[in-house]
């Protein structure tokens, strides 16, 4: 949607990381790029553990995410590459996405 495209466009990234914002991306799509990225954010407050976050530790992808987003049985994640933050902080996403 135009809004997500000019949401993402404000965004500050550092000079010369590309960005591309892709709406609705096919499965395959979205497998690629999961597994290209040096980490998927994934900054939902409402969703507990969702399937890009598992795709992305499939492929070997960082993911940051919301601090007390994994459930227990999922704790030995943090290992696999999760860091958690505020996501309702700018400042802590940076950082997290900086590890």
């Amino acid at each position: 949607s135009a809004s997500l495209t000019t949401w993402a466009n404000q965004l500050p990234f550092p000079s010369g990381v590309a960005r591309r914002v892709i709406v609705e991306p096919t499965e395959l799509e979205l497998q690629a790029l999961i597994a290209r990225a040096a980490v998927l954010l994934f900054p939902s407050l409402a969703e507990g553990f969702g399937m890009p976050m598992y795709q992305a530790f499939c492929c070997g992808t960082a993911v940051v995410g919301k601090d007390d987003l994994l459930i227990p049985e999922l704790g030995h994640l943090r290992n696999a590459g999760f860091w958690g933050c505020d996501t309702r902080s700018e400042v802590e996403l940076a950082r997290a996405t900086d590890n």
